[in-house]
């Protein structure tokens, strides 16, 4: 059973180098519907380890259906692609450093994305800011933040992010 699966996530991962990376119409790269769509995004996302999880979409999409059901998905309802807590999660990981200095300021690129990923659209960017601001402070503010590691620092922003 494992050397099974050892083939097949090796032939995914050979036929994955040989997909173009040009762009879709709507500018979503190919490899990522098949790592954010269908029923391989939905459990990939479940995992915390990026690659794992990336491994697990591929695999997943392409022996259940060769991929159908994430390139459907993402093109007849794109809330099927990977959800917006996964998507702030992995936002908050890959950029902590730049969010936590644009917190701190008020401004800035990456804290306007980090609130268009997690509003729902009921919240204004401003409102959402200012409490993001307000909840942050309190979190640098506690003497076990500086102890903190990367990963627990990013996770505290997340629980209040999102």
């Amino acid at each position: 059973m494992f050397k099974l699966l050892k083939i097949t996530l090796i032939a995914v991962s050979a036929s994955l180098l040989l997909v173009p990376s040009t762009s879709l119409a709507d500018g979503k790269e190919f490899g990522k519907i098949y790592t954010e769509c269908g029923l391989g995004g939905m459990f990939g996302s479940a995992i915390d380890d990026r690659t794992a999880s990336q491994i697990v979409a591929i695999v997943t999409n392409i022996t259940w259906d060769l991929g159908t059901t994430a390139s459907s998905s993402h093109f007849t309802s794109e809330d099927t692609c990977v959800n917006k807590k996964a998507q702030v999660a992995s936002f908050i990981n890959q950029s902590y450093e730049k969010l936590e200095k644009e917190i701190a300021s008020g401004e800035g690129e990456y804290l306007d994305a980090l609130a268009s990923l997690a509003t729902d659209g009921t919240t204004s960017t401003a409102k959402y800011t200012s409490n993001l601001r307000a909840n942050f402070a309190k979190v640098v503010a506690s003497k076990e933040y500086t102890a903190l590691s990367r990963y627990e620092k990013a996770k505290r922003l997340y629980e209040i992010a999102i």
